[in-house]
């Protein structure tokens, strides 16, 4: 059973009850999230803007309609989550030094001293680690106890790129087959998002001066290790991309875990 990509309008509004921890009024767990917040409107640009080179030249009529729900999809999780910005920064948060430096890595070096392809091949991989992640915390149940507003916005984007995880990854193989671009694209692509979510995580913690403190070690040890494990999970994941004959496709477990975690489609989103 496959799914169709969907495009909704969820229209999330984000009021003064949302805490300053609002995932299981952890810190460290609630930053962690944050920091996607903070690289998703920037992100998604990028990704609208590398797949559409390419639309003109996509042969196949079921992977352009694709392709073009892929850009909806992704504009509108950029929207979304710019939302919530304005709520880091009424909480106190200096977080405009941190979105410029997101900026600066994704549009000023990485789109301006790459090429087409290697963009493309960037977007799969980005691509594939939100998937991960998507995989990962639904699995987990990770925003079980987060704010409802929370919940609902993050378990819609996850829904989403599940959708569309390997819309990307077909338009690569239409234009460049190439094993060793596609793996690069990968690696690349973690370590941007390793480096910037790490680095906005630990910002926000510093600032609520909880950085070194034990119970955010504690924390993020549950989280990578102990509890959860993303650790061990995302390596096996992320694996997965390497193996020659990959497609995202393939992995059919996705689609009953959407079924199992919105059989009605998400609550609350039309």
């Amino acid at each position: 059973m496959a799914l169709s990509i969907n495009v909704r309008k969820p229209q999330f509004k984000f009021d003064a009850s949302v805490p300053r921890h609002w995932l299981a009024q952890s810190p460290f767990r609630t930053h962690l999230c944050n920091s996607f917040t903070l690289l998703f409107p920037t992100g998604e640009k990028f990704f609208i803007r590398s797949l559409q080179k390419f639309v003109p030249t996509i042969q196949d009529d079921k992977l352009l309609q694709d392709a073009k729900l892929f850009i909806r999809q992704e504009a509108q999780h950029a929207l979304e989550h710019d939302k919530f910005l304005t709520n880091l920064r009424e909480q106190g948060y200096e977080i405009d030094g941190m979105l410029r430096l997101v900026e600066d890595v994704i549009t000023r070096f990485v789109e301006s001293k790459t090429s087409d392809e290697f963009r493309l091949a960037l977007t799969a991989g980005f691509e594939h680690l939100t998937s991960l992640l998507a995989e990962i915390g639904l699995e987990e149940n990770f925003f079980e106890n987060a704010h409802p507003q929370m919940k609902a916005l993050f378990e819609w984007h996850a829904l989403e790129e599940i959708e569309h995880r390997a819309v990307a990854f077909d338009v690569l193989q239409s234009v460049d087959k190439n094993y060793i671009r596609r793996a690069a694209g990968l690696m690349s692509a973690y370590i941007i998002l390793s480096g910037l979510t790490g680095y906005v995580t630990a910002n926000l913690l510093w600032q609520d001066k909880l950085l070194l403190k034990k119970n955010t070690i504690h924390e993020a040890l549950n989280v990578f290790i102990l509890e959860h494990g993303l650790l061990p999970k995302a390596v096996s994941i992320f694996a997965r991309y390497l193996r020659p004959g990959f497609h995202p496709g393939e992995q059919n477990h996705l689609e009953a875990l959407i079924k199992r975690f919105f059989p009605d489609d998400v609550p609350g989103v039309a």
